[in-house]
């Protein structure tokens, strides 16, 4: 049985469902997989925070997509790892409506992520964001 986050995930062919305030998750179209996010690796420009760092690359394709990276190297734990992409991706889906887009971000953990509260990592990516120019302001 399907919620109503995956449907967002299952309509028409390059149509995507807006987030909004009510929608938790992050529909499947706005992952970054494949080609795609080795690209992001590859060309991408790199900013580095507290408790992520950050690739950018900008692309044509709409929507823009995101990747989330918790290393074994960094957290030895699953558990950790799994918090640590809850957390961005949280984050990330906090962030997204004032983003210019199109653009292609890969997020990858930092140890000091495991000790922070979901404010403290969502206003240090909007930070990164906004010294990036990633960042409009929605009123």
């Amino acid at each position: 049985m399907r919620g109503a986050r995956d449907s967002a995930a299952h309509a028409a062919p390059g149509h995507v469902k807006p987030l909004h305030a009510g929608m938790f998750g992050l529909p499947r179209a706005y992952r970054l997989k494949g080609p795609r996010f080795r690209a992001a690796f590859d060309a991408g420009t790199t900013r580095a925070g507290r408790y992520v760092v950050m690739w950018i690359r900008r692309t044509d394709a709409m929507p823009g997509q995101v990747g989330f990276v918790a290393t074994k190297r960094m957290f030895a734990r699953a558990v950790d790892r799994n918090r640590a992409r809850r957390l961005m991706r949280e984050a990330y889906r906090l962030t997204r409506p004032s983003l210019i887009e199109p653009v292609d971000i890969v997020l990858l953990a930092r140890r000091p992520i495991l000790n922070a509260r979901l404010p403290e990592v969502a206003a240090a990516l909007r930070d990164m964001c906004r010294q990036a120019r990633l960042w409009r302001d929605v009123t």
